[in-house]
């Protein structure tokens, strides 16, 4: 069997029973990195409205007037409801319609502080009442250029990897679009072990439900055999990536969100 339909096999095996949202097509030579990709993706989808729910609370905080916060609670959070614990100073983001929802609570922790002001680290963290999963817990820090960094943190609320994940963000347009770097990898559950871990070279441009623009690194490894091949995907639009696999090269039909 070659290295490449070893690698396949393994795919197969760890991803039996799920399905991409996009649809993979096993004739095309890039399809391997086509696959890795999709999961890497996981990630961005997960964390996108996490991080806008982020910026949108900040904006909140920020206001010095109760009619200010009143106005942005009616602005961001008609379907949250925003709790404060004055003794812990902790607050909870509670969505009224949790069904369907990635997290339906988040307490965060400012520390008294903005995101906009040096110096400022928020804890946030998920509810575990809402989650049969280990919650996660991760900083919040203001960096250099109105950047923030979200500190590397686990995750494991997906049934067929558990996953590590950091990132940088930069919000822009009001809020309306973000450059999203980060780096994380995604281990299988399921035996073989497949490890992926993947990294963003040039930051996803992200408008509203869409990416224009982006660049991701991905090595894929087969844990058993200490095999690893790499896979990288060029953004060209929100519904085109291109993707090198081995000496391939191809376009992709791919949507992100």
């Amino acid at each position: 069997m070659t290295k490449l339909n070893c690698f396949i096999s393994c795919m197969i095996i760890i991803i039996s029973g799920c399905s991409d949202q996009n649809g993979d097509d096993p004739s095309k030579k890039t399809n391997p990195g086509y696959v890795a990709f999709d999961y890497t993706c996981y990630s961005f989808r997960k964390y996108t409205p996490l991080l806008k729910e982020i910026y949108q609370f900040n904006e909140y905080v920020k206001q010095s007037t109760l009619a200010g916060r009143d106005s942005v609670d009616r602005l961001y959070f008609r379907d949250v409801k925003i709790f404060y614990d004055e003794q812990k100073d902790v607050w909870t983001l509670q969505a009224i319609r949790a069904y369907g929802t990635d997290f339906p609570a988040i307490s965060i922790q400012t520390n008294g502080k903005n995101l906009d002001e040096t110096g400022a680290v928020w804890t946030v963290s998920e509810d575990p009442a809402e989650n049969y999963y280990p919650p996660f817990e991760f900083y919040v820090e203001n960096a250099e250029n109105s950047c923030w960094h979200i500190t590397e943190h686990d995750y494991k609320s997906y049934d067929t990897f558990e996953y590590t994940t950091e990132w940088d963000v930069r919000f822009q347009d009001g809020g309306k679009g973000c450059l999203l770097k980060g780096s994380g990898t995604l281990l299988s559950l399921r035996s073989p072990k497949l490890k992926l871990e993947y990294s963003i070279t040039e930051p996803l441009e992200i408008s509203e439900n869409s990416v224009s623009l982006g660049t991701v690194r991905i090595l894929a490894t087969d844990v058993d055999r200490k095999r690893t091949e790499e896979t990288s995907v060029r953004i060209l639009s929100n519904e085109t990536v291109e993707i090198t696999y081995g000496n391939h090269t191809g376009n992709w039909d791919y949507s992100i969100f």
